[in-house]
Parts: structure tokens; C-alpha cells; sequence
């Protein structure tokens, strides 16, 4: 029969058992590269070294089937070679110093899963350019980047930036804080790019208040401000703050030690104040330190805890500060000012006239004369504006004036003026007297007499003499012009051609001819396009865009009489050129059909079309060798013809041009081949 083990000795046993199992450190296994332990209590992962040779590293889901959830102490630490890292979407926390020195580390993506980056977590890491941080609930750890040297830009989405983050990045020159920021370390942004680049103020980061180095006594922190970084105001030789409703967080330290600061108010809005962030120094509570506040609110509670003196600014009997321009009045322009209760922070804003001007003295630019105006300069000492005082030129006042010559008939005289104020000389012309002619029985009322009568067809002469200086001068008499009472047509107008008709002069019985003006028949209203008579030689494409079937040697009139209306089309070229008659037509021409506005009197362009005539390329109405040769060089891209002058040379009608063209064309110009239009 076996013994029992007594329950004492087995008690005693497993205790053992179970301390041994607790002093044992976790063992320490190996997945490609990445030294892991599994986290005592649960079965997931934390990565606590690398000793693969990627430069480009992802933490990868899982090591093993165990879920990797954490980056651990120093994992990555000192890492010479790792160039970038991805961290996968289920690690929740990047430990302390874990990829510290990485000095080969460029770029870093920190999922919306991480919810804090430990103690300089990233701090030397001298190559770094790039860090994508994910999430608003991100918490940036104590000197968690400091160091970062190559960092220019980051946008930091985290709810809390711990001491010192980004300290000493000194390339990191913008930086864009989200609204959700709750607290601000110290030093968090000192010594970079950014901070070294400010000037004296107020500093802010998005809608945090970062710090004060100014030297005011008074600070107004603007609309919009959600929160005051940790220590912003510490130790600030201020004696008002004024804190605009909208802030949320006061971070710890954040007024601490402000020695000439005897009160403060908070508004309503405040939800999170930080540890002795008001009313402290090194001391302890600062003795009647007032903190202004509403009834019940955050800050209110906050004081109490804190054995701070309050004031209750609900139903506030106002207490000023002293006025403070927001825009300041000039001479010309209003100003506005404004000022705010020290306890509940009302503000009022008024107005301001403007200065007016603050002018010197008078300044002469140039003497008052007879011909220079006065003028004399005032400016103004506040804003250089000037102002002139003009005096008109009085003008010569001319004594009695000395005849230098007397005017004639045809010539003007001259007499000399002397200014009897400055003594200026002038000369000037007197105008001439003009002639006085003879009048007497035998002229007319001007002095005309005629000296030959006028004709039909030659002119005749009259003349006439001045009674001062005896001159005569002598004109041409117009002829008379033939006079008929019958005419016989000759010739009959047409609508695009005068007529001709012949008469017997009634005076010297010459027999003489007259043009028959052109025929302009009425457009009626409703013609809207070019239309051809019936029986037409020529035609239009189907677009009606173009005019086909004219021959070499048409001229204008003769394709002008295969229109309807052809007294109102105009024929031009493409330089607005017009043309009549029995001028050529060629390729390029242009048939305008118009109608004569009386309101603007001008033609009024109704329709239109393009003269087309195969092989005239040149559009000169004549087919010849010159046309060949340009629809040759056209054939081999040395030469660009434009529409209509294409469709000319395309005599074979197959779209396209090549030599066979030109052939046909040089043919048709030595009458071996007619070109069928």
C-alpha cells in the first residue's frame, strides 16, 4: 500500500513551485528576426530586439500566432542600419527608448491603434524626416523625438506632448498642433527651427498658448485659444492675463511663480486645470492671491481644493483695464480700442476720431511772376502728407505797344509790348488787312467782272482788283454742263452694270452721253441666304460653305448674274479686299449677301460663301504652272495650304493631295487636260 503526501508538505511544495515559476524571467524567443517575449497574463507579443538586416522593417501582425501589441524598452535602440518602420495596427503602446538612436531612420508611421509613445522613444534619431502619428489619442511621451535634427515638419493630432518632445529639432520649422491638444509639456518645442524664429510675445502652436517671453505687464491671449501649455507663463514678470472664454485646459505650472500677478480670471469654459498651474510659488499658495471665477465651475473647485481665495464674478460690477488699441487712429482714419473686466473678462470696445493732421510751416517752391504760379508746401509730421498752396500767375500787364511794321493787305504787321511789371518784351503780329475791292457798274457786289463767259463744255474767267493795293486776281467760271430734253438709251443698267444713254444739248446742240446708274432692286425681308437663278452654272457643296463651278477667266459680274438680288452681294478676298466688274474671280474669293441698315447705315452680313475654282491654288483666276508648283510642294509637306486653296488643288477630288495633282493641274495650264469644275 503507497503513502499519502500530507496536504501541509504539498501546500508548501506548490508554493514553491509557483515562486520559482515568478522569479524565472520571461524567455526570450526569435520570429525573423524579431526578438519577442510573450507578456506575462495573456498569450500576445512584445517585440524586445531586431536582429535581422532589413533597412525597411514592418512589425508585422503577429510573431509565431501570438498578436504583437507592444514595441519594448530600447527594442530597436541604437540601430545603425533600419532606414524606415511601419508599425502594424495592433500594437497599442511604443515603450521607452525603443528605436532611440536609430540613426539611420528617415520616416515613421504610427498607427491610430498606438495610444502612447514612451520616453524618448525616438529622441537622436538624426536622419528622421518624416513621422505620420495617427491618432488624437496618441499621448507623445517626455523627450519622446528630442534630437530630431532632419524633422522640418510634423503634425501632432495627440491629446497630451510630454517635457521636452520635440527639443532641440533644429530643422523643425512647421508645426501644426490639431484641436484636440489638452497639455503641452515644457520645453516641448524649444530650440527648434519654429521657436528660434519668433519674436517677442505671446507664442502659439494652433489654439495652444505655447509661451510668454515678452516683456508686457498686461496680456491679452486671443479668441480661439483652446489651451495653455504647461509652465507658458511661469515665472513671467506679468501682472494681467486676460484668458478669453473657448480655453479648455490650463496645464500644470502654467502661472506658477508670476511674482507681480495678484489675480487671475478663468472663465467658464475651463474643464482641466493642471498642478499648482495658479496662485503658486516656491513657497507654497500665495498669500491673497484672488482667483476670479464662476460659481461652481472647474476653477472654482480648484481653488477651493487648493486653499485659494476666490471672488464670484457672476452679476460682475466691472473692473478695467486700462484701454489698449486694436487698430490705431491715424489722421484720416478712425481707430478702435478696447479694454477688459479683470474679473469676468468682458470686453468693451469704443471708437476713436481720427488725429487730423499735424501740419509744418509754409515751404515756397517757386515766387508768384507774371508766368510762374506761387507755390508754397506744408507736411504733415505725423503721417507725410502734403498739401500745396497755389497762386495763379498773374499774367504781363503791357504798357502802350510800338508799331514795328504796319500790316498790309496780305501781310501782318508788328508791334512791340513791354511788361510793365517784370519788363518783359513781346512781340506781336497784327493781322493782316485783307484786300477792298473795286466795286462799280461793271462787276457784281463782290468786285467781279467777267472777263470770258462760260460754255456747255469750257470754262470761263472772271476777276477783280483791289482798291488799296491795286492787286487783281482772277478764278476759273465752271462750264455750264449740256442741257437735254430727249435722251436715247444706249446701253441698258443692270443690277450689277450702269447703262449709257445720249442726248442733244439744248444750248450748243452737241450730241453728249450719260451713265445709267446700277438697278438696286429691294431685298425683301424674308431672304436669309444666297440663291442661285435657275439655270445657274455654278453651285454650292452640300454645307453651302463653298462655290463650285466657276471657270478660269469668270469675272465678277459674270457670276454675280447667276445670284438672285446681285445688287446686294459684295465680292472680296480674305483681306477684305472688294472687287467689281470684270475684275477675275479666283479660289479664296468671297460672295457676302447684305441688307443696308438705316439705323446704323452699314451693310448688314446675311449669308456667305468661298469661290472654289480647281487648280487656282495661288487664287489669282487663272490657272497656271505657278499653281502646279504650289500644289506640288503642298503634296510633299513643304508648303501648308489652308481651306479653300486645299480643296483647289485636290483636282482629283480623292481627299487627299500628291503629285498626280500637281500633274493635272500643270496639264490643264498647257491645254493637254481640261480640270472638270
Amino acid at each position: 500500500m503507497k503513502g499519502r503526501i500530507p496536504k501541509r508538505l504539498f501546500s508548501v511544495f506548490l508554493a514553491a513551485v509557483m515562486l520559482m515559476t515568478a522569479i524565472i524571467p520571461a524567455l526570450a524567443l526569435n520570429s525573423a528576426g524579431f526578438e519577442y517575449e510573450v507578456i506575462s497574463g495573456s498569450t500576445s507579443a512584445r517585440i524586445t530586439g531586431y536582429t535581422g538586416n532589413d533597412e525597411n522593417i514592418t512589425v508585422p501582425d503577429t510573431l509565431d500566432g501570438r498578436t504583437v501589441v507592444e514595441i519594448g524598452a530600447g527594442a530597436f535602440s541604437g540601430n545603425s542600419r533600419i532606414k524606415s518602420i511601419t508599425i502594424s495596427s495592433n500594437v497599442s503602446r511604443i515603450m521607452n527608448d525603443a528605436f532611440k538612436n536609430c540613426s539611420a531612420l528617415e520616416s515613421a508611421v504610427i498607427p491610430a491603434s498606438v495610444s502612447a509613445i514612451g520616453q524618448s522613444a525616438f529622441a537622436g534619431c538624426v536622419s528622421l524626416t518624416s513621422v505620420n502619428i495617427n491618432s488624437a489619442s496618441t499621448a507623445v511621451g517626455h523627450y519622446a523625438f528630442e534630437g530630431c535634427t532632419a524633422l522640418k515638419s510634423i503634425t501632432v493630432p495627440s491629446s497630451k506632448i510630454g517635457n521636452a518632445a520635440f527639443r532641440n529639432c533644429t530643422s523643425l520649422e512647421a508645426i501644426t498642433l490639431l484641436d484636440s491638444v489638452q497639455s503641452v509639456g515644457r520645453y516641448a518645442f524649444d530650440g527648434t527651427a519654429w521657436f528660434n524664429s519668433q519674436p517677442k510675445g505671446l507664442l502659439t502652436l494652433g489654439k495652444t498658448v505655447y509661451t510668454y517671453n515678452g516683456s508686457e505687464k498686461s496680456v491679452v491671449i486671443p479668441d480661439g485659444i483652446s489651451c495653455i501649455a504647461d509652465y507658458a507663463f511661469s515665472g513671467k514678470n506679468v501682472e494681467t492675463v486676460v484668458i478669453p472664454n473657448g480655453v479648455y485646459y490650463i496645464g500644470t505650472f502654467a502661472f506658477y511663480n508670476c511674482a507681480s500677478m495678484k489675480y487671475l480670471s478663468v472663465p467658464r469654459s475651463v474643464i482641466s486645470i493642471g498642478t499648482q498651474a495658479i496662485g503658486y510659488n516656491s513657497e507654497g499658495v500665495i498669500e491673497d492671491f484672488t482667483v476670479y471665477c464662476y460659481d461652481n465651475s472647474t476653477a472654482y473647485n480648484w481653488s477651493k481644493n487648493n486653499s485659494l481665495k476666490t471672488e464670484i464674478i457672476d452679476g460682475c460690477t466691472h473692473s478695467f483695464t486700462d484701454w489698449a488699441a486694436v487698430v490705431e487712429s491715424d489722421c484720416t482714419n478712425s481707430g478702435l480700442r478696447e479694454r477688459r473686466c479683470i474679473r469676468c473678462n468682458y470686453l468693451e470696445q469704443e471708437g476713436t476720431e481720427p488725429k487730423g493732421h499735424s501740419w509744418s510751416g509754409w515751404v515756397t517752391l517757386s515766387e508768384l511772376s507774371c508766368t510762374v504760379d506761387g507755390v508754397k508746401r506744408r507736411t504733415c509730421t505725423r503721417c507725410s502728407v502734403t498739401e500745396d498752396d497755389v497762386t495763379a500767375a498773374k499774367g504781363h500787364v503791357w504798357g502802350e505797344p510800338t508799331v514795328k511794321s504796319e500790316p498790309t493787305c496780305e501781310e501782318n504787321g508788328e508791334s512791340e509790348h513791354i511788361c510793365t511789371v517784370c519788363g518783359t518784351t513781346e512781340v506781336f503780329e497784327t493781322s493782316a488787312l485783307g484786300h477792298t475791292w473795286s466795286v462799280n457798274d461793271t462787276t457784281d457786289g463782290d468786285g467781279w467782272i467777267t472777263v470770258k463767259e462760260a460754255s456747255c463744255d469750257e470754262a470761263g474767267e472772271k476777276s477783280r482788283t483791289c482798291s488799296v493795293c491795286g492787286k487783281t486776281v482772277s478764278e476759273e467760271i465752271a462750264p455750264t454742263g449740256h442741257k437735254a430734253d430727249e435722251w436715247t438709251v444706249l446701253k441698258d443698267a443692270t443690277a450689277i452694270t450702269p447703262g449709257e444713254k445720249q442726248g442733244k444739248c439744248t444750248v450748243c446742240g452737241k450730241l453728249f452721253t450719260e451713265e445709267i446708274p446700277i438697278i438696286h432692286e429691294d431685298l425683301p425681308d424674308d431672304v436669309e441666304s444666297l440663291t442661285l437663278v435657275s439655270g445657274a452654272s455654278v453651285r454650292f457643296d452640300e454645307s453651302k460653305n463653298f462655290l463650285y463651278g466657276v471657270h478660269e477667266g469668270m469675272t465678277v459680274n459674270e457670276v454675280l448674274v447667276q445670284f438672285k438680288y446681285p445688287s446686294h452681294i459684295r465680292v472680296a478676298d480674305y483681306s477684305g479686299n472688294e472687287y467689281q466688274g470684270d475684275h477675275l474671280i479666283g479660289t479664296g474669293m468671297c460672295l457676302f449677301l447684305v441688307r443696308y441698315d438705316e439705323k446704323t447705315q452699314m451693310d448688314e452680313l446675311i449669308d456667305g460663301t468661298c469661290v472654289i475654282l480647281k487648280g487656282d491654288v495661288n487664287g489669282d483666276g487663272a490657272i497656271a504652272a505657278a499653281d502646279a508648283r504650289l500644289a506640288l510642294r503642298a503634296s510633299a509637306g513643304l508648303e501648308n495650304l489652308s481651306n479653300p486653296y486645299r480643296f483647289a488643288a485636290d483636282v482629283i477630288n480623292d481627299g487627299s493631295l500628291t503629285a498626280a495633282d500637281a500633274r493635272m493641274i500643270l496639264r490643264d495650264s498647257s491645254n493637254l487636260e481640261t480640270i472638270v469644275q
